[in-house]
């Protein structure tokens, strides 16, 4: 399944916040004030509560825990009321219902236990710690089908979910606080990143989806130094940074971005191009090569700079007329040998019968940038804009660069870049609780003196 059609389906199925809270006030008397003020926090609060609560994929029930005979593996289901370790002489541990660790509890993982999934979830509420060593993985597998692609998972609902050296295969891994993988080997697996702040780095993706959604809360995560094969980054909300990574063959698309706030930079992208629409992007010091358009930008305003965008049939590919405009700055890039068109101005307007006397478009100013050679009129020819079509603006592409850009490359020594994480839902609680209190304070005041 796509990226962009995954997202679809995900804004279908996640709950939406009501449209309003039920702080009405009627002028009655002096206690409806009371009354305001204890509706307002309860309705934030069960705003937060459901929203949590909904968007996990099964919600844990109380059970008993059930160890089975340790000869051949160990079968296990229930809450871990306590610290437990899985250890590698009662490996390998199968659930046969799920398993929850609760809040305070701590599951250990040791190196070398295998965990058998099924179809089953192992929910985190509490702390996982699942660290194999270099030479002795930890395994999670499950039991996956196209029909059932959502069970045989790990949910992590806690800020304590450690999972380091481990080979982890068909399983899908929710994350609704943060979770940090390490040194991991990811093979047909999705990651979907909910909420909070993951840390995924020095791992190889292989056959996998890698997928920033925050339905419910934002934050920031981190996608760093991974080897990524034949698989998707999808990033929808919050703050994210994707750096030094090797990417490959991704499909189309191998980085699709919603609204979000993203830097990626310093990455080797081939055979799987970047997509992006209505989000704030830096796209820099990347090499972008053998796709068939090395960015799309779809009504979004990127800044693409210091990047090498070669071997491609198209290098930029921009929405530039009324409907769905793009903005774009684009400077200091080598962007050559791009077999069809280097920048490709296109949109939707003649599609919509618009006449081209009533719309306007962005012109692009593409200066400063190496184009593969210093003639003006072979340059021109490259670029698809105004000339070809009256729908779109114009690409300035004067002056540039005479010679490659030596800068506009991956820099293995560039630090990983920061950004401020997003403000999750449950940090904003406090403020409105605040404020509630003190309307509901000055109401009561206002009632007792005024309305008796």
């Amino acid at each position: 399944m796509g990226l962009r059609k995954r997202f679809r389906d995900f804004r279908d199925w996640c709950p939406q916040p009501p449209d309003r809270l039920p702080t009405k006030i009627k002028r009655y008397s002096m206690p409806i004030a009371a009354v305001f003020t204890v509706t307002l926090i309860f309705s934030v609060s069960f705003f937060v509560f459901s929203s949590s609560v909904m968007s996990h994929p099964s919600l844990p029930i109380v059970g008993t825990l059930d160890f089975g005979g340790a000869q051949n593996g160990t079968n296990v289901s229930g809450n871990l009321t306590s610290d437990t370790t899985w250890t590698q002489a009662g490996s390998p541990y199968t659930l046969v219902g799920s398993v929850i660790v609760n809040n305070g509890v701590t599951l250990t993982i040791q190196a070398g236990v295998t965990v058998n999934l099924q179809l089953n979830d192992l929910q985190v509420n509490g702390t996982l710690k699942a660290q194999g060593s270099n030479s002795n993985n930890v395994v999670f597998v499950a039991a996956q089908s196209d029909d059932r692609p959502y069970e045989g998972s790990i949910t992590s609902d806690s800020s304590r979910c450690v999972i380091e050296n481990a080979i982890i295969n068909s399983t899908y891994i929710w994350s609704y606080n943060s979770v940090i993988t390490d040194n991991d080997t990811f093979d047909g697996t999705t990651i979907q990143v909910m909420g909070g702040s993951a840390k995924i780095s020095d791992n190889l993706l292989v056959n996998s989806e890698l997928v920033c959604s925050y339905a419910i809360s934002n934050g920031l995560s981190v996608i760093s130094n991974n080897t990524i094969v034949g698989v998707g980054i999808g990033v929808f909300g919050g703050s994210v940074v994707i750096s030094h990574n090797d990417m490959t063959g991704g499909g189309e698309f191998g980085i699709s971005l919603g609204t979000a706030t993203t830097i990626i930079s310093d990455n080797t992208i081939s055979s799987c191009g970047i997509y992006g629409s209505g989000g704030t992007y830096t796209i820099e010091r990347n090499l972008i090569e053998n796709n068939d358009i090395a960015i799309e930008m779809f009504a979004a305003s990127p800044i693409i700079e210091k990047n090498t965008i070669i071997n491609n049939s198209i290098g930029l590919n921009i929405s530039n007329s009324t409907v769905y405009a793009s903005t774009a700055t684009i400077t200091n890039n080598n962007i050559y040998n791009n077999s069809i068109n280097n920048i490709y101005l296109g949109g939707l307007t003649a599609n919509l019968q618009i006449p081209a006397s009533q719309t306007t478009a962005n012109n692009i100013n593409a200066a400063y940038n190496w184009w593969g050679t210093t003639n003006t009129q072979a340059i021109n020819q490259t670029i698809r804009d105004f000339k070809n079509d009256s729908y779109v603006g114009t690409v300035t592409f004067t002056p540039f660069l005479n010679t490659p850009n030596p800068q506009a490359v991956p820099d293995p020594n560039a630090p990983i870049p920061n950004l401020s994480p997003t403000p999750m839902l449950t940090e904003l609680v406090a403020p409105v609780v605040a404020i509630a209190l003190v309307v509901g304070i000055g109401l009561i005041v206002y009632f007792k003196k005024y309305r008796r």
